[in-house]
């Protein structure tokens, strides 16, 4: 389960995220809904771990952040607003070198890429650099490099921007079958349809803060007074009287427009006093012989309980306040990943990284800074594989090593 309780995060002077309280069970997609700028970016990141937040409190499955953050890093899978993919790889190429630093075998990887690459239509366009592929392939691509380990938390931030509807229906397929396996999905989304399709739970964000939330029956019982009915009459009725007053008994309000008539029942109403209610209607409007030839539901839509939510003044100061919630997290804070491991591991990262970046380099067809900079990078990697220690750092090993003077600073020279 995923437990979020009073978290905050400012920019400045910009409060992005001012006290989000959450909750989202395993199998369960939440749904953060929300105008541009109402902070649901921002609380991804955090929980996440890409940002540091000022306070609050953030478990997944127990392990609270930031002390288990590599913990959690191991088992999350994050797809951003914007896929950022490497341009100069291919889909295969790309995905089996996330595969690889998710820790997934390699027989197990590769065939998972093969399936999911033909799930999403790409298979044809496996030998195609990721440069050249459409806003909505390099979604799918995202996504895919986002499940390819079976995370246990899913982060989808706009996963559906670009796409157009067929492709939208299959990703918004694809997390079903993610939350059928077991995962908690949190997907963000300011398209209300989108919402409204895939969402277990809805929680509305405005100003940084999440004004409402459940389920969306529950979220509709609590915008509107009640269930809404439409009979459709045979012809207008010609003494309205007797049918407004009994309805005035025994309605919440109604309505009497022409061929139409609109009344409210509460929502506990059951299904056997709604049928009585309708018989006895059906009877009154008989004697005026304008009788109803169809009854049906009116349907409170998501659209009326967003502009509600978006329309109520704020509510009171938020729990994120409580003094048993960190207001400070510690100084080590988030963590970027660990790049170079342990010594032990530098064999096999560097057998798999090598082919994966050259490939990357031989198709950019020409020595661009770029590359340069790639090379030292891998220059410090074989340096701390060889000695323990990154080249040109100053000592007596160094010294006699490079045959040059080490100076202050700790780098060589000749």
């Amino acid at each position: 389960m995923i437990r979020v309780e009073g978290l905050r995060k400012s920019f400045g002077d910009v409060r992005a995220v001012a006290g989000v309280d959450l909750e989202v069970e395993r199998g369960e997609i939440l749904v953060l809904l929300g105008q541009n700028g109402a902070g649901k970016s921002t609380t991804l990141r955090c929980l996440g771990g890409i940002l540091r937040p000022d306070g609050g409190l953030i478990e997944l499955d127990g392990l609270r952040l930031p002390e288990s953050l590599d913990s959690v890093r191991a088992r999350l899978g994050v797809v951003p607003d914007q896929a950022r993919i490497y341009g100069r790889n291919t889909a295969p190429e790309y995905l089996d070198h996330f595969g690889y630093l998710y820790g997934v075998p390699a027989p197990i990887r590769r065939r998972r890429i093969a399936t999911l690459l033909e799930r999403f239509e790409l298979a044809d366009r496996k030998n195609t650099v990721l440069a050249a592929y459409s806003r909505g392939m390099a979604q799918k691509v995202a996504l895919i490099r986002a499940t390819l380990h079976d995370p246990d938390w899913i982060f989808c931030d706009e996963p559906t921007a670009g796409l157009d509807p067929v492709a939208a229906a299959d990703m918004r397929r694809y997390l079903d079958e993610q939350k059928l396996r077991g995962a908690a999905l949190i997907v963000t989304t300011h398209v209300l349809s989108e919402a409204e399709l895939m969402a277990d739970r809805i929680a509305i964000m405005r100003s940084g803060v999440v004004v409402t939330h459940g389920a969306l029956d529950e979220l509709r019982q609590q915008a509107g007074r009640g269930r809404r009915f439409i009979a459709h009459l045979a012809r207008g009725v010609p003494d309205p009287e007797p049918v407004s007053s009994w309805l005035g008994e025994h309605a919440l309000d109604h309505s009497i427009e022409g061929d139409r008539l609109h009344y409210t029942l509460p929502w506990q109403s059951g299904a056997g006093e709604r049928a009585d209610f309708a018989a006895r209607l059906q009877a009154l409007l008989a004697e005026q012989g304008a009788p109803f030839h169809e009854l049906e539901e009116e349907e409170t839509s998501l659209e009326s309980v967003y502009l509600e939510a978006m329309a109520a003044p704020d509510g009171p100061p938020h729990p994120a306040l409580r003094a048993d919630l960190p207001t400070r997290w510690g100084g080590e804070g988030i963590r970027a990943p660990r790049m170079f491991r342990s010594l032990r591991n530098q064999g096999s990262l560097l057998r798999h990284a090598l082919p994966f970046y050259v490939s990357s380099w031989w198709r950019r067809g020409d020595l661009s800074w770029v590359m340069y900079l790639n090379a030292f990078v891998l220059l410090l990697v074989v340096g701390t594989s060889l000695f323990g220690q990154l080249p040109g750092v100053a000592g007596q090993v160094a010294q006699r090593f490079a045959g040059g003077q080490a100076l202050q600073a700790g780098l060589l020279l000749p």
